[in-house]
Formats: structure tokens, C-alpha cells, sequence
């Protein structure tokens, strides 16, 4: 079995490496190969200390709040130490300088991920120290110069990449903290070394990742390596010979000799052997018919009877084939396997059916009788596929997906959504005979959920067309909330709406009568709100799924179910805290978070926990799901393949022979031993497409949970007895979330007061605050205070359950209240989706009113979907003045600049470069600082792989009237170039800021109220 050999580093003969998630020591005279660790998580970036005694590295912990720490281990083995808490997935390790320190960065204490600073280690004392270099994720010590690398991340994931945040290096000659920028190639640069008295490190800006180096000047450009199939990375020396990953193996530079390491690791093969899965984690598609229940679990169809019997599986066991949806209707089972194939299965479990369809599908609709199926796909075509005689026949093509059909329970005609355009807002509902379509539904307006009655005397949808506004107390405007209505559509041509009961009711014939269906719409007689899901019911009734308003776009909420009768008009709730909904005739499917539900629509459920008929819950784990990981990890390289093929915004694959991109990297799977190894593969395939948003993360890593560190929300350094108070971080004071817990009332610390002790454990070197704070985030401890006045105090406080608010708020209010002392405004926003959106409205409203003149801070911003959203408010000019008898003058509109400026990092990006280029067009006002990440083709996130892994693909690419394609790969220029180098950090110095402020001092506008007021005077 082949190992993936990774993140390699020397010291003398000895070379440290990962594999199979292990550390490992191999010499390269004797070939001898010990290994150091097992099975003791994800270990990453070892380095050997200079005096060969340690190996510093980093221990990573994926899962919903990830974390990375750094560990020291003897060099000859034995228990590894924990030696950071800083409790980031940001933390890594960078290596050792000459006298003996761990080099670790991380965010630790600051208000950004991406804000990441330097550290040193004393392996001995476990003294932590920040560097005074500001931003950086490398250093490399020469004896003539010192050398520090921002951005300097391996980029398996963008190959070719070089834009703003591309990574680079500053050079400090004689180490007398004067720093400049060092090397200028258009690549992204990584992997800084000294050997000897040249700088190597590594680039492509000849195509592939390669080993360069120049002389101490940065000129005599050289090239060590020459590969061209796969990216040299990871490169790491001695300070006399380099050692390097490429494809899963280790090679030495010594010289200009480059040799592969013949290295033979007899790996366990542990993590890749076959496992069960928990079935509640891995359910992503089911289906009842009030008697049996089909499931999708972890990628495998699965058959039984709802409450008792044998669980049948479906189709492919070994894991190469992945099932994505399933259906059961009549006495079959339709199972979406792969990219574009439909298996149909007996109640028996046996397969009468395998339909191959056209392009790649997205969903299955089969009809009411079995003998037909519906299905979209990706090319937004809805076809109709005839199990009698194995026809298929394009019935629509959309302007985008296609997400809903809904058949006629008699199978002769079939209502689905079209979208008008690309916009998700507007579709229509549409309804076919399976020859001629007709629209149901008006333009202009976002139309879903659709149900014919099981009776088929109607056809049931929802429509996001309340527009019954409300005012918005916080910023002047009006929303609309509670935006959706429940619609009816009588079918039949001659029959009569429920709504409108005639004297003598007459049954009309279940029929679909297509000429005039659009003037047979009518809203249901209920309030409008949040419902996501209306079906039709046996007995005319309808069942609705309705939510609370969502805070947060893709947050799990618990939303109610309600019946309503179309006889009596009156609607009843049923059951609560539910989180999705299906019907099949009289039976409602409901999905209770884990627990899922088949229940009878006349009659409510009983309480317990037991499966059983009168419970309505199902067994689920009845099933038994074994995975077979060296299969399902080809599975899921091929799909991640097989998805961007079919979603990458350009056909023509960029230029790259996608193909052979495959073959390149299914030759690698063989010597995949462990899933972080796998994510590394799908990255550096994915790469190859050299395009932003090309993401792989979360999944089934199947390691130990990490333990979130609890925030006091304050920094300190240890004095030598205790740790004192260096800064307290608070935003609004008056807002409890936006200060740390020892501002609470009581508590009342100051900087300068110092901690003695946390929980009865006396602090020092060995135990810092965070150590007794892991495992401990929003949770009650005891800590021990020393006054400056040498008063002791006890006191309880609640730690932060994440401290980077907190800190990010008071860095913005720092910056605030230092531009308002300039007498202007000052907004900061983080990013382009939820709290972008309210970080802005919370200070932009009133700092634009107050001062006019406002700095508009996006540095850091991580992009999203809101820059067009906050471009209209800047948008607005004052043109205007209201003049009250008594009071001062109100500026028109009062909500509007009259100067602005925007502060723009390489760290900004997305749909942040998307604003910094619109604010540039609209010509709002002067850009300073540096080039912005340039990433904007974007994605949607509608794919993950069998274990719920996350990929991506490019598909939206942006193009500018005034650079066209121009952002992508390069980013956005400031007006001014402004870089806050290593030695403004030094003095405290925000360079960028400075020069925003004497922008709005040199510019000349009219100020509306000051014009006012010169004339009246």
C-alpha cells in the first residue's frame, strides 16, 4: 500500500513528513523510518529545532468550529505537548528561529481570521511572544538580512493565482526593522528559505510551481526544479538543502541536484478501512407511502416497512456508485444514482428498470401511476421519460433551474416552476398536458411549493407577493415581512371556486381544462408569513409548513405544521417543531430534526419516543450503512470531477483538458490513506482549473472532536507572578455581547489589574488563561483578581462563548472614535452577507448623518452577496436642507454623504472586490490601500459530496464596463497605494487610515447644510 507523503522538512539527514495524518523521521543516508505518532489527529507543518531535540508542529481538528493548535515532541519520540491555546483554526506552525523558538502564526487576538500574526515559543518555558511584525504567515532568518513572508499560503486549490492577496515577500536588511517589498513576480510566492547567502523559495509564474532563488538583492533570478505535470510545495531547509512535496511523495535539492526520496512507509491503512455510519447524520432523501419507507443514507438506497421487517439495500453496495435521491410511488422505488442514472426497484427489492437520461440530473419526479418520470437537470430542461416504451421527450427548457414538479393525480398533466431568468425572484407556475403548456401564474413574482389535491380538482402553490410594508424603526424605510400567500387554482374550466360555495354543490369533473386556467387563481383565506411548503391533503384539506422569520440564510429553525380545511375555512395547527414536510395521499412524512414521522392527517400523534404506527416514528436505526472508504473516496474524486464538468461557467473547461486532469489524479487516489489527504487531492485537482471559488471543506474526517476555548475578551503578558490586563476589549459598552464578561457590573477590571488564578489553578507559563479555559466557552469560572491598588478580589463571571466579536467591535470602535476626532465618519464592514449588512446600518446611518463625510473601511472584508444593497445608500447625494424653526437644519435626503472614501487590503475580496470596482465606477470617491484579493467567479454551494463534503465550482464569472473580465485573478487597484508595512505595526501606525482621513481633508464638496447656512447668514 503507498502512502501520501506530506509537508516534509530537514535538519541535517534527517527528514520529518506526515502521512496517514502521522508524524514521521526518516534518514536519508541510512533509509532508517520511525514512526513518531498514532493516530493522534491531523498533524500538519512539522519543523525540526536547530539543536535537533524537538519537532514543533501543528495539530488540526476539523468540525463545525474547527481548531488548530501547535504541539512540541522529542525528536526521538515520545509524548507530544501542548503548548498554544489560542483556540483558531487559523494557528500553524512556520518553524524555529536560530536561538531556539517555535514560529507559530495565528489570528490570536485579532478581530480578523485572515489577520494573522507571528508568535514565538520558548519550548522549555512555554513563554509566548508576538512578533512586532504586524500580518504574516512566514519568516525565513538569513545573516545578512531578515526576510518575512505575508500571504505566503499554500494555494493547492488556485493554482496560477495572482492577485492582490498573492503572497509576498518584505525584506529587512541587517535586521534594523526597516522593511521593504522584496521580489516582484506575478505569482503567488511561498516557502521563503535561506540556503546559504541566496533567498529560495517557491513560485509558478512560469506556469507550474516550481524552486526559485535569487541573491541577496533580489536579482540573478535562478530555476532549481523543472516539473511541469504537478505544483512543487511545502518546500522547507536546513539553510543547506531544500526538501519538497510534489504528488504525494518527498524530494531533495541539494545543489542543483534534485532526487526523489525513496521512501517506503508500511502505512496501517487504518482510516481507510471500511466502517458503519451513523444513518440519522448521512439521511439526505426519503420517501413514504404510509407503508413502506425508502431512504438515502450516507450515498446507499435503502427499502423497509415502516415499523417492522427486514431493511432491503438497493442497487450498488461497494461504494463506487453514489444515490442522490429516491422516490416511492405505486409498487416501485425510484432511486437517482450518479450523475444521470434512474434505477426503478420491485417493493421486493429487485431491479426492473436502469434508465440513462439526458444531461446531468438534479431531480426525479415520478408520475402517480409509476409508468412516467419528470426530471431536470442541470442544463435547466425538464424531460419526460415513458417506462412503457422507454421515449424521452424535452417537454420545457428554463432560463434557470427548473426546482418543481407536481403530477395530476390522474398522470395526464403535470404543473412545474419556470424561471423567467437567472434571478431567483421571478418564475412562473406552469401547467402541461405533456404536449401544450400554459401559464398559471402572472410575471413578477417568486412562485413555489406546488400540490395538486389528491382528488385533482386543484392545484396548490405558495407566492412570495405580499407587499403589505412595514416600517423600519432603525433605518428610515419600509420592509415587507410576512411575504408569502397560500394560492388555489380550480383545474376544471366549469367548476366553481371552494371560496364561493353555490347553493346546490355540484362534484366537477377531475379534469385539467388548460384555455383560461390563469383567471383560476385564488388565494387561500389565510393570514400571509413565513410558509415554505403547502401540499394538498385527501378530504380537502391542505397542510402547511410555516417558519418563523430566518435571521440567518441557511440556519436550521423548527417551523409548525397546519391544517386547513377548504370546507370549513378553518386552519388548526397539528404538530411543531418541524423542519420539513411531504404528503402521499392522506399520510403526512415529517421530519422532526433526526426523528422522522409517517402520520395519518386526521389524527394527531401520540407522545413517546417509540417507533410504532401510533407514534409515527420511524426506526431509522434499523438501517445499517457500511462504507467502504477506498471506494467511496474514488467515488467522491470523480463526482467532485463530474460536478465542475457540468458547472464550470465556461464549457470549454478554460483551456484545460479536463480529461486528462482526471487521469492525472485518479493515478494518486491509490496512496489516499486518510481523509484530509483526500481533501488535499480534490483541492489540487480542482486547481488546476486556475480559478477563484473552486472550495473543498467539511466532510467525514473522523477525528476527535475539538474543545472551544472560553474568551475573557481581554489581552495581557505575564509579569513574572500573574497575568496582567494589557487591553479590554468593548465595542458599545452599553451592549452586553460587545464587551468582555469583566466589564460585566461587580467586576468592573481595569488595564493594569492583573489574574491570579481561574477555577482555584494558579496561572504561569505552563498554564496561561486559556488552558483553563478549554472546554469552558460560555460557561461560569471563578477568577482570581488582583487590583492595581494590591486589593485580591473573587469574582464569577460567564466566559465568551467566541471572543472575535468582541474584539473585532472594539477595533472598529478604536478606529472610530479616532476618525470622529478628525471630524468625520467612519463605517466598517466585515463582509458582504449578514453581519456586513448590519455592521454597516449600525454605524453608517449615524456617522453619515452626524458628519457627511464619512471613511468607508471594507480591509478584511470575506465577500458575499449585499454589495449592490449598500451601493444604493451610498449612492444617495445630499441635494437638500429641512429648516425647523427651533433645532438645527436636517440634511435631504437625511440618510446621505457629502464626501466619501474607501479603504480597500488585499484581504478584501469577492463580493468585496465586486463593491471596490462599483465604488469606482459610480465615481464615489477615492480608493486607498492595496490590491483586493480578485476572486469573482462566483458559486451557490448547490452540490456536497456523499459524506457531506462541500464543493464548489466557479459558475458565475463577473464582467465590468470598465475592465470587462479584468477583477478575476488580479483584483482592484486603489486610487492610492498605501501599505501598511511590518514597521508601521512597529509604531502603532495605521497608515491607510492616516491617509483616508487627509483625503476628506483635500477634497472640496458642497456641504448642503454649511451652504445653507452661509447664505442665510
Amino acid at each position: 500500500m503507498e502512502a501520501y507523503l506530506m509537508y516534509p522538512d530537514i535538519r541535517g539527514d534527517w527528514v520529518v513528513f506526515v502521512t496517514e495524518d502521522d508524524l514521521w523521521r526518516y534518514n536519508v543516508k541510512t533509509s532508517e523510518l520511525i514512526r513518531l505518532t498514532s493516530d493522534f489527529g491531523i498533524i500538519l507543518n512539522p519543523k525540526i529545532s536547530p539543536d535537533m531535540k524537538w519537532i514543533a508542529f501543528a495539530r488540526y481538528q476539523p468540525g463545525d468550529q474547527p481548531l488548530s493548535e501547535v504541539y512540541v515532541i522529542p525528536f526521538n519520540g515520545g509524548e507530544p505537548k501542548r503548548l498554544t491555546y489560542f483556540g483558531s483554526p487559523a494557528t500553524n506552525v512556520v518553524g524555529w528561529t536560530p536561538d531556539g523558538k517555535i514560529v507559530a502564526r495565528s489570528d490570536f487576538k485579532r478581530p480578523f481570521l485572515r489577520w494573522r500574526e507571528l508568535f514565538t515559543i520558548d519550548p522549555a518555558t512555554v513563554e509566548i511572544k508576538r512578533l512586532p511584525y504586524g500580518p504574516a504567515d512566514s519568516i525565513a532568518f538569513g545573516k545578512e538580512a531578515l526576510v518575512i513572508g505575508r500571504n505566503t499560503l499554500d494555494l493547492p486549490y488556485w493554482k496560477g493565482y495572482k492577485g492582490g492577496t498573492r503572497g509576498r515577500f518584505y525584506i529587512d536588511y541587517g535586521y534594523k526593522g526597516e522593511f521593504k517589498p522584496f521580489i516582484e513576480l506575478n505569482s503567488n510566492l511561498t516557502s521563503p528559505m535561506w540556503v546559504r547567502d541566496r533567498f529560495y523559495f517557491i513560485s509558478d509564474h512560469e506556469g507550474t510551481g516550481n524552486v526559485y532563488s535569487v541573491d541577496l538583492n533580489g536579482n540573478d533570478l535562478r530555476r532549481h526544479t523543472n516539473f511541469n505535470e504537478y505544483y512543487v510545495r511545502n518546500a522547507s531547509s536546513d539553510g543547506v538543502r531544500i526538501v519538497f512535496q510534489m504528488a504525494g511523495d518527498i524530494y531533495l535539492l541539494e545543489g542543483e541536484v534534485v532526487r526523489r526520496l525513496e521512501i517506503v512507509v508500511p502505512v496501517m491503512g487504518k482510516h481507510r478501512m471500511g466502517r458503519f455510519k451513523e444513518v440519522d447524520k448521512y439521511l439526505t432523501s426519503f420517501s413514504s407511502d404510509g407503508n413502506y419507507f425508502a431512504s438515502i443514507v450516507r450515498g446507499k438506497a435503502f427499502l423497509m416497512r415502516n415499523w417492522e421487517g427486514p431493511v432491503i439495500q438497493l442497487g450498488d453496495r461497494s461504494g463506487l456508485t453514489r444515490y442522490r435521491s429516491i422516490r416511492i410511488v405505486k409498487d416501485k422505488v425510484f432511486a437517482l444514482a450518479d450523475e444521470n442514472k434512474v434505477e426503478v426497484y420491485s417493493l421486493g427489492g429487485g431491479k426492473v428498470k436502469e434508465i440513462k437520461a439526458k444531461g446531468y440530473v438534479e431531480k426525479i419526479f415520478p408520475s402517480p401511476d409509476g409508468n412516467q418520470i419528470a426530471l431536470v437537470n442541470n442544463d435547466f430542461e425538464l424531460w419526460i421519460i415513458d417506462l412503457t416504451n422507454d421515449s424521452q421527450v424535452l417537454l420545457d427548457k428554463g432560463k434557470w433551474y427548473i426546482e418543481e414538479v407536481a403530477w395530476h393525480p390522474s398522470g395526464k398533466w403535470l404543473a412545474y416552476t419556470y424561471p423567467e431568468s437567472s434571478h431567483w425572484m421571478w418564475n412562473r407556475v406552469k401547467v402541461s398536458d405533456l404536449r401544450s403548456i400554459r401559464n398559471v401564474t402572472t410575471q413578477g413574482y417568486y412562485n413555489f411549493s406546488l400540490s395538486f389535491d389528491p382528488d385533482g380538482k386543484y392545484l396548490y402553490f405558495l407566492s412570495s407577493r405580499n407587499f403589505e410594508p412595514i416600517m423600519d424603526y432603525i433605518y428610515f424605510h419600509y420592509d415587507f415581512v410576512n411575504p408569502v400567500k397560500a394560492y388555489l387554482v380550480v383545474l376544471n374550466g366549469e367548476a366553481f371556486s371552494p371560496f364561493n360555495r353555490q347553493i346546490i354543490d355540484k362534484d366537477a369533473e377531475p379534469r385539467v381544462d388548460l384555455d383560461g386556467i390563469e383567471t383560476r387563481v385564488s388565494s387561500i383565506p389565510i393570514d400571509p408569513g413565513y410558509y415554505q411548503s403547502i401540499r394538498g391533503v385527501k378530504g380537502g384539506r391542505v397542510a402547511l409548513l410555516k417558519f418563523p422569520p430566518k435571521r440567518v440564510i441557511g440556519q436550521r429553525q423548527d417551523g409548525v405544521i397546519e391544517i386547513f380545511d377548504l370546507a370549513t375555512k378553518v386552519k388548526e395547527q397539528y404538530m411543531d417543531n418541524v423542519t420539513d414536510m411531504e404528503v402521499h395521499e392522506d399520510n403526512l412524512i415529517i421530519r422532526q430534526g433526526n426523528t422522522i414521522r409517517v402520520l395519518k392527517v386526521d389524527k394527531k400523534p401520540e407522545q413517546g419516543q417509540n417507533a410504532n404506527p401510533r407514534t409515527g416514528i420511524i426506526d431509522i436505526s434499523r438501517i445499517k450503512v457500511f462504507v467502504d472508504l477506498k471506494n467511496e473516496w474514488r467515488q467522491m474524486l470523480r463526482e467532485a470531477w463530474v460536478l465542475m464538468r457540468e458547472n464550470y461557467w465556461r464549457g470549454d473547461m478554460n483551456g484545460v483538458d479536463w480529461v486528462k486532469v482526471l487521469e492525472k489524479y485518479e493515478r494518486l487516489i491509490g496512496r489516499i490513506n486518510t481523509r484530509y489527504e483526500l481533501s488535499d487531492l480534490i483541492k489540487e485537482m480542482q486547481g488546476e482549473l486556475r480559478t477563484s471559488h473552486a472550495y473543498e471543506f467539511s466532510g467525514d474526517y473522523d477525528v476527535e472532536k475539538p474543545y472551544n476555548v472560553g474568551g475573557l475578551g481581554i489581552d495581557y503578558k505575564y509579569n513574572g507572578e500573574c497575568y496582567e490586563i494589557t487591553e479590554i476589549f468593548a465595542g458599545d459598552p452599553n451592549e452586553e455581547n460587545e464587551r468582555s464578561p469583566l466589564l460585566d457590573p461587580g467586576i468592573n477590571a481595569e488595564v493594569g489589574d492583573c489574574i491570579i488564578s481561574i477555577d482555584g489553578v494558579r496561572l504561569n507559563l505552563e498554564n496561561p488563561p486559556e488552558k483553563l479555559l478549554v472546554n469552558k466557552a460560555g460557561e461560569p469560572v471563578q477568577i482570581e483578581l488582583r487590583k492595581k491598588n494590591g486589593e485580591v478580589k473573587s469574582l464569577s463571571t460567564r466566559t465568551l462563548k467566541n471572543e472575535k466579536y468582541v474584539i473585532y467591535r472594539s477595533w472598529v470602535e478604536g478606529n472610530r472614535r479616532y476618525v470622529n476626532s478628525k471630524g468625520f465618519g467612519y463605517t466598517h464592514v466585515p463582509d458582504m452577507m449578514i453581519q456586513g449588512f448590519s455592521e454597516f446600518f449600525k454605524l453608517y446611518t449615524y456617522e453619515v448623518f452626524k458628519y457627511g463625510s464619512v471613511v468607508i473601511d471594507a480591509r478584511y472584508n470575506g465577500g458575499g452577496h449585499i454589495s449592490q444593497l449598500l451601493l444604493e445608500r451610498l449612492l444617495t447625494k445630499r441635494i437638500g436642507v429641512e429648516i425647523p424653526r427651533r433645532g438645527e437644519p436636517i440634511p435631504y435626503p437625511s440618510i446621505a454623504p457629502t464626501r466619501l472614501v474607501l479603504i480597500i487590503n488585499e484581504q478584501a475580496g469577492s463580493d468585496a472586490d465586486i463593491f471596490a470596482n462599483s465604488f469606482k465606477l459610480y465615481k464615489l470617491g477615492r480608493i486607498i490601500g492595496t490590491r483586493t484579493w480578485g476572486g469573482v467567479i462566483g458559486i451557490d454551494g448547490r452540490y456536497s459530496l456523499v459524506d457531506g463534503t462541500m464543493v464548489t465550482q466557479p459558475k458565475y464569472a463577473f464582467w465590468f464596463i470598465n475592465v470587462g473580465f479584468g477583477v478575476e485573478n488580479y483584483g482592484v487597484d486603489p486610487d492610492i497605494i498605501t501599505d501598511n508595512l511590518p514597521q508601521d505595526y512597529m509604531k502603532g501606525i495605521d497608515r491607510q487610515l492616516e491617509v483616508a482621513i487627509e483625503e476628506l481633508k483635500k477634497e472640496e464638496a458642497v456641504d448642503s447644510i454649511e451652504a445653507f447656512l452661509n447664505s442665510y447668514r
